[in-house]
């Protein structure tokens, strides 16, 4: 299954339980690759595997470079909260004009936040998508 089709399932069965616990976890931090276990709490699996991905390092540039425990690594497999909020937020079709990595995270998460308070918990993506295309 394709990266796009994982995705795609996900919007089913993703709730708006899910998108606040994953939002609250990420807590805004848009530079953040994170370990795919810890997530378990916060979200169903294989929402977090459709995210999971190895993330190569560009040495040489302090911003591109990955870091783990203090040292630089020439990839990493993980999570990166910002494109789970970035793809979170291109469902309920919402975008940001910031380019900073922080900047957009925090907007898009409250752009996400002021859509989704009007839904119940349980409330998929899918059907909160249909809703606010109607």
């Amino acid at each position: 299954m394709t990266t796009k089709d994982r995705r795609n399932h996900i919007r089913k069965y993703t709730t708006k339980k899910h998108i606040s616990d994953v939002l609250e976890f990420i807590d805004n931090d848009g530079h953040t690759i994170f370990n795919p276990s810890a997530f378990k709490d916060v979200a169903p699996e294989e929402l977090i595997d459709g995210f999971t991905d190895t993330f190569e390092s560009v040495t040489g540039n302090h911003k591109e470079t990955i870091y783990k425990d203090g040292l630089p690594v020439d990839a990493v497999e993980g999570v990166w909260g910002l494109e789970v909020v970035q793809w979170i937020a291109s469902q309920l079709d919402q975008s940001s004009p910031c380019s900073g990595r922080g900047f957009k995270c925090r907007h898009l998460t409250e752009l996400i936040n002021g859509v989704i308070k009007e839904f119940d918990d349980d409330s998929t993506l899918a059907h909160m998508q249909e809703e606010i295309r109607k």
